[in-house]
């Protein structure tokens, strides 16, 4: 009897699957997915050679050891349509072991866009709330610095290091 191990060996790799090597360097980590359903795995892959399925996409996050550092500077509107420009900057880290709820929330592999979006958003909706006439700098930062620390989902995914208030200038 002649057996066709070709066949055979077809069949074998299609029942277990392909799998290969994915070396995570030190200074990044690792978020697979099913590239058919979408969805991603809870385990953040960190620094080694770990076996993956060939049908997983790969989204790779550098992690520096010096936080990230973000300038803000942006218009906006209080509630009496006064218009007002503000400047502050902040430094921060992403929480590791978040990174595949960041990536299921944002699905993106740049932590800036959405940590610089959600800022903006509080901000932005923070002083529409105000008129012109409560606008004072000290106080604003102190909000926005509360809120940081504690009004928003991003603090699920990163850790603000350091808030540098800036200005706030009234523009017409």
């Amino acid at each position: 009897m002649k057996v066709n191990f070709g066949f055979y060996s077809i069949i074998l790799l299609l029942t277990l699957g392909c799998t290969s090597n994915l070396e995570v360097r030190r200074d990044e980590v690792v978020v697979i997915y099913n590239k058919e359903t979408g969805d991603v795995a809870e385990k953040v892959l960190k620094e080694g050679v770990h076996q993956v399925n060939s049908d997983v996409g790969v989204v790779y996050y550098e992690i520096n050891s010096v936080p990230e550092k973000v300038d803000f500077s942006f218009n906006f509107l209080t509630n009496d349509a006064s218009e007002w420009k503000i400047e502050f900057s902040l430094k921060y880290t992403p929480k590791i072991d978040s990174l595949s709820s960041f990536f299921r929330e944002y699905r993106t592999q740049y932590i800036s866009i959405p940590v610089e979006s959600e800022i903006k958003a509080l901000v932005r909706d923070y002083w529409v709330t105000l008129p012109k006439s409560k606008v004072e700098s000290k106080l604003v930062f102190e909000t926005i610095k509360d809120q940081l620390s504690s009004g928003i989902e991003l603090q699920n995914f990163v850790e603000i290091t350091e808030f540098v208030p800036g200005k706030v200038d009234f523009v017409r």
